[in-house]
């Protein structure tokens, strides 16, 4: 495949786990990892708390339970997203298996799965309109 075709931006893709080795392998000094980036929860809630406020106003609100692998797999990872943006919700229903289903999943796995957050970061004004596909 070619590797400009993603449904991602990598440098601004963040991994949040309390632990950096839980997610992204560490490189040789002086090699940058290409696998994503890391960030601590407690950062990332202070910048979330910081760039999102009023960055999703006018805009439909998109939430997707998604299932990364067969829905009720053992090996299958459980999320749900919330994003105002119709494209990655596009993206979503290609990559990965969505709908109520993953929900009853997350239910009887004791309430767990990965939280996602993404916007466009363009705010809708009032008698504005919004670009087919802001991305």
């Amino acid at each position: 495949t070619d590797p400009r075709d993603v449904a991602r931006v990598e440098s601004r893709t963040f991994i949040c786990t309390p632990d950096k080795i839980e997610t992204i392998p560490e490189a040789k000094d002086g090699v940058k990892g290409t696998l994503g980036n890391w960030m601590a929860p407690e950062d990332l809630d202070e910048k979330v708390q910081m760039l999102f406020p009023g960055c999703m106003k006018g805009r439909t609100m998109y939430l997707i339970p998604y299932s990364m692998g067969p829905i009720g797999g053992p090996l299958s990872k459980n999320g749900v997203e919330l994003t105002d943006s119709a494209y990655v919700v596009c993206s979503m229903r290609v990559m990965t298996r969505t709908g109520t289903k993953v929900l009853d999943c997350i239910k009887k796995d004791s309430g767990f799965f990965v939280k996602c957050l993404h916007s466009v970061g363009s705010p809708i004004k009032e008698g504005e309109q919004s670009v087919l596909w802001p991305c």
